[in-house]
């Protein structure tokens, strides 16, 4: 007869342990509730002026703060959404969704699809439901970058040149055709592709079967940013240089996070500065505006005007600001409500609410590592460090511009700025951040244990 002997309390404990479910991540989702509704006062606040005269002379003060709550309500479905789909089943996903965001973003220069507006081509959609691809296709991207990057199995031979050369030849030839121009961007993006054939080429070595391959392979690194530099090369000739730079710094975030090695980190370094020194140099208005952050007095009334104005509002907000509603540079600045809306924020509510806001996007910024550093797996854990990037350059990016920190480049606010689009992308974002906070394992969370690819 077989005597069942009683687990000790030690091992009745670890067993209790492992079988609870991680905890809800709430000072994540608290603080994104804050700033979507923080952001739905904003952008009425900024938005009112605009309203009742020309174009919008018959809608209601709230028309865009109306909007921008639909969108609240629209991002929080996609983040509850996100939150219950399993990190592995949307990744089945990435590659279709990543040829959607490419045919999305080269539907913006067909006529009748896509809508310019202020001489940029950034929108698709019939009128009243335009929405911005680049928007989705940063998100896509990571997705896509993080796929490949976890991806073990190598690739060898002649396949790399296809998945290298022919989309990049095949994008280059499309911008040509819709654009009917050829600048000095794509002479050097021709060069960022050849890098990539020789980084594929370096390790076109034979593997002996049965050899474990490290994570991430140089050809699924080189992959991985060739689809990166299709995706920037039509962001950038929307043109949009600001969330170019904003998807290539959340990238180089997840690459470090990788480990990649520092010779690949310098070459793709020494990539991105040239060809981002080439768009600029290809363009005289972001020429103008690297000459106004260098001299933004000379050029008080011209070119410099509305980052000249925005330096204003935040400085006349002092320590407590001058009263929600009491501003008045949203009365003078272009875009007050998109790419300056921490101007207003700065006059209104002063130093301690600027303080303020950043203590919420530091708080969003240090849960999302914090859930990358628990992540089950490296897949988990890149994707969080993505995501997170990606909220944190572009809230660092909007600041630095209405400071006349950095030279001037259209980049809303995460959560504060007036859009539909970037607005249920990053709480979808949120969404999957919570989502690899739910599938970490509970003994991870008590004793930080390492990750595992």
């Amino acid at each position: 007869m077989t005597t069942l002997v009683p687990e000790s309390p030690v091992e009745l404990r670890t067993n209790s342990t492992e079988m609870q479910s991680p905890p809800f991540d709430y000072y994540l989702f608290a603080a994104t509730f804050v700033l979507a509704a923080g952001g739905i006062a904003m952008v009425f606040d900024t938005t009112y002026p605009q309203v009742g005269s020309g174009a919008l002379l018959a809608q209601s003060q709230a028309y865009f703060a109306v909007k921008q709550a639909i969108g609240v309500v629209a991002g929080f479905g996609a983040m509850a959404f996100f939150a219950r789909l399993p990190i592995a089943r949307l990744m089945q996903f990435v590659r279709p969704a990543a040829l959607i965001a490419w045919v999305a973003l080269l539907f913006v220069f067909v006529p009748h699809i896509g809508h310019t507006v202020n001489d940029a081509a950034r929108w698709v959609g019939p009128a009243g439901a335009e929405f911005q691809p680049a928007e989705c296709a940063k998100l896509i991207m990571l997705l896509f970058v993080v796929s490949e990057v976890c991806n073990p199995e190598p690739k060898r031979g002649r396949w790399v040149y296809a998945y290298i050369g022919i989309p990049v030849l095949a994008n280059e030839l499309l911008i040509c055709l819709l654009k009917r121009q050829v600048n000095a961007f794509g002479v050097v993006l021709m060069v960022a592709s050849v890098g990539l054939l020789v980084l594929a080429r370096m390790v076109q070595q034979p593997i002996r079967p049965g050899t474990k391959q490290a994570v991430p392979t140089l050809p699924r690194i080189a992959i991985a940013l060739t689809a990166v530099v299709i995706c920037l090369r039509l962001i950038e000739q929307e043109p949009d240089l600001g969330t170019a730079a904003v998807l290539l710094a959340a990238v180089y975030c997840v690459l470090v996070a990788a480990r990649v090695a520092w010779r690949t980190l310098a070459m793709v370094a020494l990539v991105t500065v040239i060809a981002f020194a080439s768009a600029t140099v290809g363009y005289t208005h972001r020429r103008s505006r690297i000459e106004t952050w260098l001299h933004p007095s000379a050029n008080a009334s011209g070119d410099g005007y509305q980052v000249w104005q925005s330096v204003r509002a935040v400085g006349s907000g002092y320590i407590f600001g001058r009263g929600v509603g009491l501003g008045l540079g949203k009365y003078f600045i272009p875009q007050a409500d998109t790419d300056f809306a921490f101007a207003t924020i700065g006059e209104e509510l002063g130093l301690c609410g600027s303080v303020a806001l950043l203590a919420l996007f530091g708080l969003v910024i240090f849960r999302g590592m914090i859930i990358a550093e628990r992540a089950g797996n490296l897949r988990s854990q890149l994707l969080a460090v993505g995501i997170t990037s990606l909220i944190g350059w572009q809230a660092i990016i909007n600041i630095g511009v209405a400071t006349d920190t950095i030279p001037n480049t259209g980049v809303p606010m995460p959560f504060l700025s007036f859009g539909l689009t970037t607005l249920i992308t990053t709480m979808a974002g949120i969404g999957i951040l919570l989502r690899i906070g739910l599938e970490s394992p509970r003994s991870k969370l008590a004793v930080g244990a390492p990750v595992k690819p």
